[in-house]
């Protein structure tokens, strides 16, 4: 019962006289970047007010240090400027926007900063206070009783959103204030009182942007109140000039904003002569345009002869109801256009064809088209698409009724119509007789001996002429040189009665060929038909009995094979060919290491004797190059060194691996030739690398 007793009391105080004698009107707690030289408190109250006894307090609310007084300014050396504005900032930089010169500004290091957390800030006189002093010793969210001697004149508290826990207090609400309580997702960084005139209204803020000395901006997507009178872009930041004030036409303090307007012309409907006129009177004789029936021209007697809505004013038939304009026929004569034709009734001579406005020659409702253009429109034309015809005559609308051979059938019915003997073409077609002077039935235009009645055509052999085959080759007997052979026409190489046919196709008939089925032999040779006599290497014996055809000097494969020499150069009964020894006698070929070269031969250390080098190299953007050295055939296990242009310096020793290999890499050397040595088994290699010409 104790709280609410005294709170109640602070209620009355704040709400009896405190916005009347002053108030809290913009703060900046947690500016962007540092906040020492940016924060600020500003006061409103009567111009040149004395706050001589007034106190500004900042009460701490995190966790366990709330009720702490953390700032205690004593006002009583302040007082507002001429415009009833008191600035107190902490330094004395340049502000943006400027403050109004007459704001009164004052110059208070909040030492330490403000805290950016749970604060509750009070605006009143009277009493005694200390930093550090506790107003809640419980820690229990509630002051432990009104404050001594003091009158609260305006709080405001709000909670910090961090991310923890809500264990954070507010005390606004004790002392007759606003507690603002925790948002959603994030902690004010500036707070502003919205005015109705010279009153207090309402708390906007949140999160500001912008750098140092300002102008500071509300972040549209974190901020409060504003959208509450219908402001969804706030001003910046003002700090030392009057708080953004709503409008408000008609003095309840509810932004114009959220009222009503109708007539969207951004008057509220409370303080609009029209509210459903968004032109308000246009022509100003006193009758809102949404109920003057003559909105663009003054008439404020509103005078209707016809009863037709429209003022007599601004009627042109103020006689007719049913119009307003002469139009095409004039007051008392309707405009309508029955047929929808674009002239009206009253100047059309076939109202209900939307096709015509006068009778032409076929009448209304009927077309005068003359789709042929004949000058007869088709209403009275009995071929209406023929412009040569009216009448359809013995061809029909759209066919000429001429007889041109003058037969007497016209040329649509005469299947000649150029040739006057005939109507049809017959066997022999339009102007050619169809007479069959030899009487085989085939008329003289068809027949290719006309005289013949035994051929239609002349054939192989002629009119007159049989075109008979006897042996039934295909080739009449009057032009066959064997009539009786089926098979031959002339008698050819071999006479009637024998095929001269060249089964092998060497140009020799089969009765002459002595190989007729070796297109490249008539006689048999020395390797008989079908196999050639050709000696391609030259020995003088044919290729058919030559074990080495392509080898002058064997004619048989010997122990090398053909192309390679039986040679034995070392006498020990092993061609060189196959001779892991050939300048060494060795005929038990011994190779005890199974490398290919014989033990009689072998060099015995690291080398095999079959070794050799790979050369590569490349070149760098410097001119300088790499070159690469790979050993194959080498003995796997063994130390090889490779040795660059004869220089002990460059030795790089390496182990061949089991396949036989081992490489080096000598980097950056000069371009041009250089030679490698691999200097256990004398074998040398070189290259040349440079830049291209």
């Amino acid at each position: 019962m104790r709280k609410r007793a005294w709170v109640a009391l602070a209620l009355c105080a704040l709400a009896g006289q405190a916005l009347g004698q002053g108030f809290l009107s913009e703060l900046l707690l947690d500016p962007p970047s540092t906040d020492n030289g940016q924060e600020f408190v500003e006061i409103q109250a009567a111009p040149n007010f004395n706050f001589s006894g007034w106190w500004f307090l900042v009460i701490e609310g995190d966790g366990t240090g709330g009720g702490v007084i953390d700032v205690a300014l004593n006002l009583s050396s302040y007082s507002t400027g001429a415009n009833g504005l008191l600035l107190i900032r902490d330094s004395g930089t340049v502000l943006q926007p400027p403050p109004d010169p007459d704001t009164n500004v004052v110059i208070f290091d909040f030492n330490p900063d403000i805290e950016n957390g749970t604060n509750t800030y009070v605006l009143g006189f009277g009493g005694t206070f200390t930093v550090g002093q506790d107003l809640d010793a419980g820690n229990d969210g509630t002051l432990d009783g009104p404050l001594p001697d003091f009158t609260t004149v305006d709080a405001v508290s709000y909670k910090e959103f961090d991310g923890t826990p809500d264990d954070e207090h507010e005390y606004a609400d004790d002392l007759g204030g606003t507690a603002l309580g925790r948002f959603e997702s994030y902690t004010p960084d500036a707070l502003h009182r919205i005015r109705c005139g010279s009153n207090a209204l309402l708390w906007a803020g949140g999160v500001v942007t912008g750098t140092s000395p300002g102008p500071y901006n509300w972040d549209t997507l974190q901020m409060f109140g504003w959208q509450t009178i219908g402001v969804n872009s706030p001003p910046t930041l003002n700090p030392g000039n009057l708080n953004y004030s709503i409008v408000d036409c008609d003095g309840d303090c509810v932004s114009d904003f959220i009222e009503g307007d109708r007539d969207d012309d951004g008057i509220i409907d409370d303080c609009d002569a029209c509210p459903d006129d968004p032109d308000n009177d246009a022509d100003g004789d006193g009758v809102c345009g949404d109920v003057d029936n003559c909105p663009d021209v003054s008439n404020k007697d509103q005078s209707d002869r016809d009863g037709d809505g429209a003022g007599d004013a601004c009627d042109g038939c103020p006689d007719d109801p049913n119009k307003t304009e002469e139009g095409a026929c004039g007051c008392g004569v309707s405009d309508d256009d029955t047929d929808g034709d674009g002239t009206p009734d009253c100047n059309d001579g076939c109202p209900d064809d939307p096709n015509k406005t006068e009778e032409g020659a076929c009448g209304c409702g009927v077309s005068d088209d003359d789709t042929d253009g004949d000058g007869t429109p088709d209403c009275n034309d009995g071929c209406p698409d023929d412009p040569n015809k009216t009448e359809e005559g013995a061809c029909g609308c759209g066919v000429s009724d001429d007889d041109t051979d003058g037969d007497g059938t016209p040329d649509c019915n005469d299947g000649c119509p150029d040739d006057p003997n005939k109507t049809e073409e017959g066997a022999c077609g339009c102007g050619v007789s169809d007479e069959d002077t030899d009487g085989d039935g085939t008329p003289d235009c068809n027949d290719g001996c006309p005289d013949d009645p035994n051929k239609t055509e002349e054939g192989a052999c002629g009119c007159g002429v049989s075109d008979d085959d006897t042996d039934g080759d295909g080739t009449p007997d009057c032009n066959d040189g064997c009539p009786d052979d089926p098979n031959k026409t002339e008698e050819g190489a071999c006479g009637c009665g024998v095929s001269d046919d060249d089964t092998d196709g060497d140009g020799t008939p089969d009765c002459n060929d002595g190989c007729p089925d070796d297109p490249n032999k008539t006689e048999e040779g020395a390797c008989g038909c079908g196999v050639s006599d050709d000696d391609t290497d030259g020995d003088g014996t044919p290729d058919c009995n030559d074990g080495c055809p392509d080898d002058p000097n064997k004619t048989e494969e010997g122990a090398c094979g053909c192309g390679v020499s039986d040679d034995d150069t070392d006498g020990d009964g092993v061609a060189d060919c196959v001779d892991n020894c050939p300048d060494v006698p060795n005929p038990g070929q011994e190779d005890s290491d199974e490398n290919g070269v014989g033990d009689a031969c072998e060099s015995g250390g690291d080398c095999t004797g079959l070794e050799f080098l790979q050369m590569g190299c490349k070149l760098h953007l410097d001119n300088s190059i790499t070159v690469v050295s790979k050993l194959f055939n080498g003995r796997p296990g063994t130390t090889v060194t490779f040795r660059l242009d004869d220089n002990p310096m460059t030795d790089f020793p390496r182990v061949v691996k089991d396949n036989g290999r081992a490489k080096v890499k000598f980097f950056r050397i000069p371009n041009g030739r250089h030679f490698v040595d691999l200097v256990e088994c004398g074998v040398e290699a070189s290259i040349t690398c440079g830049p291209q010409p």
